[in-house]
């Protein structure tokens, strides 16, 4: 029997290689993003579906189940990869991008698995944390460290309470990699969320360190059978 998944954050880097190899090894996909421009250009194929989803919004999210929910009775995967990056010092990074990060990369997540949660009878979930959700989280990422700390905990969580359900919660860690969203380190201090004066020179210096750490090619996705 043909599996099916939901893929959030499809016209992503990452999220857009997952569901080409699942693809490859005979899954159908709806491919959820609020890109309507890449869901627009997405290559004809009768095994992905596009479907618009923005996981910042309740109402977004119950549309697109009703959608998918008309073309299929159940779901063998909820896979997770809707995610923004914001950079800069806790001390001055505005609430309203902190309020960002975690509606996309950690509530987004909760709202997606929440309302698709009816058609995962036999299916599992599929959460992308982070390295930095369990090790050190760098200078100028925390936004970012706080959300995937959050997914971590939300995760082991939800893993316990569907057990009695048989339904697995994954979560993913993924080490550093060059996004395709990222600019080289010259443009960091310009392009990202800069610091005032309060950080000096150290910002320079802390920010190279950062993206430096981002340069080993992603990994290769393995684990969906």
């Amino acid at each position: 029997m043909e599996k099916v998944a939901l893929v959030t954050g499809a016209m992503g880097g990452l999220g857009r290689a997952l569901t080409q190899y699942i693809v490859g090894r005979g899954w159908r996909v709806f491919a959820a993003d609020c890109d309507t421009t890449a869901l627009a250009e997405l290559p004809s194929h009768h095994c992905i579906k596009p479907v618009f989803l923005d996981v910042t919004r309740t109402a977004s999210v119950e549309a697109a189940f009703a959608e998918i929910k008309q073309q299929v009775a159940q779901l063998d995967a909820v896979i997770n990869f809707a995610g923004i990056l914001r950079v800069g010092a806790l001390v001055e990074i505005d609430e309203a991008t902190l309020r960002q990060v975690l509606e996309i990369n950690l509530l987004g997540t909760y709202r997606v698995n929440k309302t698709f949660f009816p058609l995962l009878r036999q299916g599992r979930i599929v959460n992308i944390s982070s390295e930095t959700g369990w090790h050190t989280a760098s200078p100028f990422n925390g936004p970012y460290a706080m959300s995937k700390y959050g997914i971590e905990a939300y995760s082991d969580a939800l893993r316990r309470e569907l057990s009695v359900y048989n339904i697995p919660v994954i979560k993913i860690q993924p080490g550093p990699f060059k996004p395709t969203w990222l600019p080289p380190p010259w443009m960091v201090s310009t392009t990202l969320h800069k610091p005032a004066s309060c950080m000096g020179n150290n910002w320079n210096i802390l920010a190279s360190w950062s993206v430096r750490r981002i340069k080993r090619p992603p990994p290769r996705i393995i684990w969906l059978k």
